[in-house]
């Protein structure tokens, strides 16, 4: 049984256990972490972004492939954010200022003598339009394109999920054993709603 071929990349990262952090450069949005910082040196830094919440009906559009995808909870309890000046990932909130506070961004004389700091948040910062996404950032400031370890709680179909990807999800989690929580998101015209099938 075979993947359709745009979920052959999250079928890999799922059977890894892994995310992939990528750099700015590679996002669909242009304009992501590039407010300009003062004589901030040239870094390679990676992210990926999460969503406090699976039910953001325009989040399930924009990346999963208009509900074709999946979305993946992951359990962050135990993860150990780092100290800002380590090479280690770390995971923080982003934050949406309005656009004059945005292009007139100012670093405190701490951040100034921590160029990791001042990368950070500049990873940290977007438009307010964005602000609906209410999303977090894992970063890594030292190390392009890592991948992260971390354990997923619950696995959700979007609307328009492929049967067959849908039974590979299944029979991954039922080969090895994950005891993954696994929904289908559903919508009956009033309520948008995941419902379980594991």
């Amino acid at each position: 049984m075979l993947p359709s071929p745009s979920f052959k990349p999250t079928l890999r990262s799922l059977k890894q256990i892994i995310v992939y952090l990528a750099q700015p450069q590679d996002f669909d949005d242009i304009f992501d972490s590039r407010y300009t910082i003062p004589d901030l040196k040239t870094y390679e830094k990676a992210e990926a972004a999460f969503a406090l919440s699976n039910m953001n009906i325009p989040m399930w559009y924009y990346y999963a492939k208009e509900h074709k995808g999946i979305c993946i909870e992951y359990d962050l309890t135990d993860f150990n954010a780092k100290n800002l000046s380590s090479p280690e990932v770390i995971l923080l909130p982003v934050i949406y200022p309005d656009d004059k506070t945005a292009n007139t961004y100012r670093c405190s004389t701490y951040e100034e003598n921590h160029e990791n700091v001042m990368l950070v948040r500049n990873a940290l910062v977007k438009n307010k339009n964005w602000n609906f996404e209410k999303e977090w950032r894992l970063i890594s400031v030292e190390r392009p394109n890592i991948y992260q370890h971390l354990k997923i709680q619950a696995i959700y179909f979007g609307l328009k999920t492929e049967e067959v990807d849908k039974r590979l999800i299944l029979q991954f989690n039922k080969d090895y054993n994950l005891g993954i929580d696994i929904y289908q998101m559903t919508f009956n015209n009033v309520k948008f709603e995941a419902k379980n099938i594991i």
